[in-house]
């Protein structure tokens, strides 16, 4: 689960680099790569199946 956690962070963290990358090359008049978007809806993907497969907080019971 910690292994997990910490790749979803990393994917969080590569999907914001990709909308910075992307805000940039729209401040300077410029279309991004289609890498990038192909990259980031990946990422989106990864991160959906994640939350999916990712077992439910629960409460515990009481004794």
């Amino acid at each position: 689960m910690v292994t997990q956690a910490k790749d979803s962070a990393a994917l969080l963290a590569r999907a914001e680099e990709i909308k910075f990358l992307g805000t940039q090359y729209a401040m300077n008049g410029l279309t991004p790569p289609p890498e990038l978007e192909v990259e980031f809806q990946q990422i989106q993907e990864a991160l959906r199946k994640g939350q999916e497969a990712a077992p439910k907080a629960r409460a515990p019971r009481p004794h």
